[in-house]
Parts: C-alpha cells; structure tokens; sequence
C-alpha cells in the first residue's frame, strides 16, 4: 500500500468514528436509561402518606383566587398532580390532565396541580404558549410539596371521598390508567 493510500485509509477510519459513537449511544446508552427509570419507578420507596388523611392546604392560584383543599376534603375525591415547568416529564403529562379535568368537569372530582416554586407569570405563560387549561395552585415557598412528601415530579396524588390519599403515583401515567384511577375513585365509597 502507498503512504497515500495508508493515509486514506486512516482518514476514513477517522470519519467513521463520530457515528461509531453515535451508534453505540443510542444502542447502549439509551436502553440503558431507559431500565434505569423504570427501575427506579418499580424500586423507589412509595411515599409514606398513602393511607393516612391528606393535609389541607390553601395556595393562590396561578390565574388568581384560592384554592383551598379543606373546602373538598371529606366531600368529593381529589386528584392533585405536583409539578414544574422545567420538567420534562411534567409538561408532557399535563396535557393529560388537562384532558381529564375538562372530561371530568361535571363530575364530583376536583382535579388542580400543584406546582413548585414557579411565579405565577411563568406558569400564566407556559400554560398559554401551549394551550393548556388546567388550575395550578402555586406552591411558592415548598410547604405544600413538603407536606406531601415530594421527592420526585410529576408526582400524583389520588384521594378518596373521606380525605385519605390512597395513592401517591410517582412519574408519568397513560391517559387509560389515569382515567382509570379517576373512575375508581369516583366509585369508591
């Protein structure tokens, strides 16, 4: 082989190695994230309130008014979604609740989100740039995600008609199985 050719050869070697990497990145990096998380949803230690009465919280609301959670609790099953605009997780299952709490209107339920320490014109403008209605209580200071024992969004919070949190969902959730707990809720007596 001539030194030019040699040195061909190299070059071309060079050139293959960027989407050699790239290759490898997707084939073994992203399987290996994506086990990752769904072992950390399966292995995490499920939040220590389901079970107990949730804690009643007032917030102002990011459109303004209140939300007071006491005014529902012991009346109608709630559901409460903890979230934050930097979360990617988060804006993608708030279409879905935005879906619910328009599908659900007339029903007996009060869905409302909760989010973390955002201003209230930051989730005013997220909320319009993406077309979204759903009320957002605005946890400014941390009390409420604290209360609720928040370690990772979106987090979930499903309670029943006597004010117990029978479940605290961490992560994403399809729209069929949040429907799904909504109707369970609505049933349960």
């Amino acid at each position: 082989m001539d030194a030019p050719d040699v040195k061909a050869s190299v070059n071309k070697q060079r050139e293959k190695k960027p989407l050699s990497f790239a290759i490898n990145l997707i084939l073994y990096g992203v399987p290996v994230l994506v086990i990752l998380w769904i072992l950390s949803q399966y292995f995490m230690p499920r939040p220590a309130i389901e079970g107990k009465p949730a804690p009643p919280f007032k917030a102002a609301l990011a459109d303004g008014g209140t939300f007071d959670l006491s005014e529902h609790l012991g009346k109608r099953p709630v559901l409460l979604d903890f979230w934050a605009v930097w979360c990617p997780p988060c804006r993608k299952a708030l279409p879905k609740l935005g879906e619910m709490a328009q599908q659900y209107a007339d029903k007996d339920i009060v869905i409302c989100t909760v989010n973390l320490s955002e201003t209230a014109a930051e989730i005013q403008a997220f909320l319009q740039a993406n077309d979204l209605e759903v009320p957002v209580a605005v946890d400014s200071d941390g009390t409420i995600s604290a209360q609720y024992e928040v370690r990772t969004i979106p987090m979930l919070v499903f309670i029943d008609r006597s004010g117990t949190i029978v479940e605290a969902h961490l992560g994403g959730m399809s729209a069929g199985e949040l429907k799904g707990r909504i109707d369970k809720l609505l049933v349960e007596e």
